[in-house]
Parts: C-alpha cells; structure tokens; sequence
C-alpha cells in the first residue's frame, strides 16, 4: 500500500526534517566531537581514489592465483618450524607474501604511497589503535 506524503516535495523540511539538536533526546546524542579545524582545508578524497585499495586488492589477489611466475615468487618466501615444542615430526610452515593477509599488508603500503598519507598524523594513529582495539577486546 502506498501513502503520499501530502506537500512533502514543497515542504520537506516540516514533513521530513529534524528539529533542532538542542531538542533531541538525550539518547540521540553521542560522544562523538569533530572539530571545525580538523575539517577545513582538507580536499574531499575523489570516489575513485577511495575505491583504489579495493580494486588493487582484487587485482593482487587474483593476479597472484592464476598468474604462475608471480605465485612462484610469492611461495618461493616460507617460514617453517620443525619439532615444534620438541615434539618430533612436529611442524609447521607459513607462506606470509601467498596468503590473503600478506596481499592485504601490501595493499595497505602500497595506498599509503597513493594518498599520500601524512607520517605525523598516520603513524601515531597506526600504533594506538591496535592496543585501544585490545583493550576493547578483551572486555
């Protein structure tokens, strides 16, 4: 069944719009704070700059199944243990450049170079998520 909103194209803002944010409910309202300052100036990220890393990803990923020499050079890194933990005939190996994970780290170097990321803002960012990540985690 389909309603009409009555004026709503002429009026959208009385039929679809919200109040003020001084009336909101205190359960609409987060702990998020942006900034003005953290805002101004930045030039807004093209769509296709920001759906570069997920195409690379795709391609890298592709290109490394079917494409034989490359997979060669990416199987050819192998990180294995033998006896783990003494145990005889125990081991175990890893091929961290063939593995989705290792593409996904180079992905990430590689739009690191392409946005040009800033080394001051992104490296600090880099270190403290992980353990802020952790903590979160293990509650």
């Amino acid at each position: 069944m389909w309603f009409p909103l009555p004026n709503a194209a002429f009026d959208a803002k009385r039929y679809l719009g919200f109040p003020e944010s001084s009336s909101w409910p205190d359960e609409w309202i987060g702990n998020l704070q942006i900034k003005l300052e953290d805002v101004v100036g930045r030039a807004p990220m093209s769509t296709f700059k920001g759906w570069v890393p997920y195409v690379l990803l795709a391609l890298f990923l592709v290109a490394s199944r079917i494409i034989e020499p490359l997979k060669a050079a990416l199987t050819s890194i192998n990180l294995s243990w033998n006896n783990i933990l003494g145990e005889a005939g125990v081991s175990g190996g890893v091929q961290p450049l063939y593995l989705p994970g290792g593409i996904i780290i180079a992905v990430v170097i590689v739009t690191y170079f392409l946005h040009r990321m800033n080394p001051q803002k992104s490296a600090p960012r880099c270190l403290n998520r992980p353990k802020r990540f952790l903590v979160l985690a293990s509650c």
